[in-house]
């Protein structure tokens, strides 16, 4: 995020995303990651709608899989 007066802001300024979207909160960013993941998830052929792609992109950030892949990622 860019803050006109002193450049990127600081990492206790900015919006914690990974984590609020992988938390089990409705939020902004969390709404924005499960309208895409149901996107993918359509292209891929594991949705048949938006609304089963929401579904099972919910469910995957809700039961803690969302997060387990996250911390892998953050591992590797």
């Amino acid at each position: 995020m860019l803050d006109t007066t002193r450049g990127l802001r600081s990492a206790a300024t900015r919006p914690r995303w990974p984590e609020g979207v992988v938390a089990p909160e409705t939020r902004a960013y969390r709404d924005a990651v499960l309208l895409n993941s149901a996107a993918a998830l359509m292209v891929a052929g594991h949705a048949s709608d938006w609304y089963e792609g929401v579904e099972e992109a919910a469910e995957a950030i809700d039961k803690g899989l969302a997060n387990a892949l996250l911390n892998c990622w953050i591992a590797f």
